[in-house]
């Protein structure tokens, strides 16, 4: 399945059709199956259920300028206010409170909870030295890497203002290179049935979205991908807002319990993700002059804190890695796990983390076959025997597709949701036992999917000219294709 003919060239006598950008089936109900009781309730359950199916894929790309929140602009206008960069080039910045909080908000008994949830924490690492043994290593490298200070002035031990971080850890099987994930629980209600992310602003999404990121990803003949070493920790807090981050360890059993304060960005708080990727925009604005390539990079191909890039030669790749380097290590970052499309033995001055032969590598939640370049799948089928209709969603939900590569298959899915809504079922209701009968003949032929292997780059060398042509017809079950 490596060679996928989805047109007839043939019908195109002048151009060359190299690749296919995605397909899809886009259904649209019918008005005449789609019929409710004239009641509120089916009708806000319909629109609910459809907005959850049809609502997940955004395949749009538009040139209007996207809509600024409110809350957005208050929260740009307060970092433009407040972020400064500190002399070593690294940023520091300010937690968004809300407009009407003010920063000495009383937030409740947040201690008490939090000592809590650090004995509830200590029992479980004590039953298991593998996970107590990470979790140490973890706080002992935060605090080797000047990420949080520990609180020994009397004063601040004994001070109520703030918050305390209630933490915990999450084991990830599979993970080699971080098989623990420390989360800190900014939402963590306190007796005044209020918590910390109540108090800070979301900020909102000034990245462009991950569709087109993948897209462009498809252009590069040499493509790389990286990831930002702990993104959020190499931006600093400002000190006086710090007690709002404040956590309890305890080393072990009768160990005297320790605060610390954490000094950074970090991940568990409202505003974390805007603040991380508001600093890499101003990164890109102040260095414009110095790095002005690959500052483009860092506004229209990071998500998040994965980088996906690439160019046309290999003299621009080398000189595109080295330049980035450099780039984010004016702020104070450093970049790692880099892949390469192209086996790295034969560029051994490359000197990237990972060889293409080593492993799939998942791209932006996508896999990616480096060795091969190409695009693969990996689809986790439900066991289960009994089907309900939110089973049926849940499985949908699980295949993540956002170029729409696997468009006729997920469509088929949703086709078979729709006429589950017809059956009005309640959610936790068990299907009928011929439509579950056809609901596990889709769910069982799913593997099949692991044979599937797209082509990452759509182009090819020495191009003239790029037409894209569109296919679309008019049925029940609208078809539309597009070719590059």
């Amino acid at each position: 399945m490596h060679n996928v003919l989805l047109c007839e060239t043939k019908t195109l006598p002048k151009e060359k059709i190299v690749s296919t950008l995605g397909s899809e089936k886009v259904l649209q109900p019918s008005s005449e199956k789609l019929t409710f009781e004239p009641n509120s309730r089916s009708i806000a359950l319909a629109s609910t259920k459809r907005s959850v199916a049809w609502g997940s894929e955004k395949g749009n790309i538009s040139e209007e300028q996207p809509i600024i929140s409110d809350e957005l602009s208050y929260c740009e206008k307060h970092f433009e206010k407040t972020h400064f960069r500190k002399p070593c080039g690294r940023y520091s910045v300010s937690l968004p409170f809300k407009e009407n909080i003010q920063e000495n908000v009383n937030l409740g008994d947040f201690r008490s909870i939090a000592s809590k949830r650090l004995d509830q924490l200590r029992r479980r690492l004590d039953c298991d030295p593998k996970l107590n043994n990470l979790y140490t290593k973890f706080i002992e490298e935060y605090l080797s890497l000047d990420h949080m200070e520990e609180i020994t002035n009397i004063d601040d031990i004994t001070s109520e203002e703030g918050f305390f971080l209630p933490h915990h850890g999450v084991l990830r099987a599979g993970n080699r290179s971080h098989p623990l994930r420390v989360v800190f629980n900014g939402s963590q209600k306190t007796d005044l049935d209020i918590s910390l992310n109540d108090v800070l602003c979301k900020g909102g999404v000034i990245q462009d979205d991950l569709f087109s990121i993948m897209l462009r990803a498809r252009k590069h003949a040499y493509f790389f991908s990286c990831d930002i070493s702990h993104m959020f920790r190499q931006i600093e807090i400002h000190p006086h807002q710090r007690h709002f981050q404040k956590i309890l360890w305890e080393k072990g059993l009768n160990e005297p319990v320790q605060i610390f304060k954490l000094k950074t960005v970090t991940y568990g708080t409202t505003p974390a993700c805007y603040l991380s990727t508001r600093v890499l925009k101003q990164l890109s604005h102040d260095e414009r002059e110095n790095f002005p390539k690959e500052t483009d990079i860092v506004l229209h191909d990071v998500y998040l804190h994965d980088i996906l890039s690439g160019c046309s030669s290999l003299n621009e790749l080398e000189s595109l890695k080295t330049e980035l380097t450099q780039l984010f290590k004016s702020a104070g970052m450093s970049l790692h796990k880099w892949c390469f499309s192209h086996s790295t033995n034969d560029f051994p001055d490359l000197h990237f983390d990972q060889s293409s032969e080593e492993s799939i590598t998942k791209t932006l939640g996508v896999l990616w076959n480096s060795s091969s370049d190409t695009f693969c799948f990996k689809v986790s089928p439900s066991t289960n025997h009994i089907f309900t209709e939110r089973d049926v969603l849940s499985q949908i939900a699980r295949i993540f597709d956002p170029l729409g590569l696997l468009g006729p298959v997920i469509s088929k899915a949703k086709f078979f949701m729709q006429q589950l809504w017809l059956l009005k079922l309640e959610w936790h209701e068990k299907l009928p036992v011929p439509v579950a009968a056809e609901w596990a003949s889709f769910v069982q032929s799913l593997p099949v999917l692991k044979k599937l292997n797209i082509p990452r780059f759509v182009l090819s060398e020495n191009l003239e000219s790029i037409i894209l042509y569109g296919f679309s017809e008019s049925s029940d079950l609208v078809l539309l294709l597009m070719f590059l």
